[in-house]
């Protein structure tokens, strides 16, 4: 006796999946907006788009959905920096 039909399986799966991306990348976003000094953050961002151009990943990308999760954070890292890295040269532009 099946709980759920095999299209509801995949979408709560889908969902699951789906929810474990959003809270590595809100994780990443917030790890990378702790960073303080500009060149380790121009360092972070290249080591991260590097890592998400490079073919060679920790979870390979044949793994549906799991194998995007590790890119999806490098991509998080990557734009937290930059806004980071906006907002400091804002607020210096705005000093004095």
């Amino acid at each position: 006796m099946k709980f759920l039909p095999d299209n509801a399986l995949v979408l709560v799966t889908c969902i699951f999946v789906l929810a474990i991306c959003i809270f590595i990348v809100f994780i990443a976003f917030k790890i990378a907006l702790k960073i303080k000094s500009l060149k380790v953050k121009l360092a972070a961002m290249g080591l991260s788009a590097l890592y998400t151009l490079s073919p060679i990943d920790l979870v390979p990308d044949l793994i549906p959905a799991l194998g995007q999760i590790d890119d999806a954070g490098a991509i998080a890292v990557f734009i937290g920096l930059a806004i980071s890295i906006y907002s400091e040269f804002k607020k210096k532009k705005k000093q004095p």
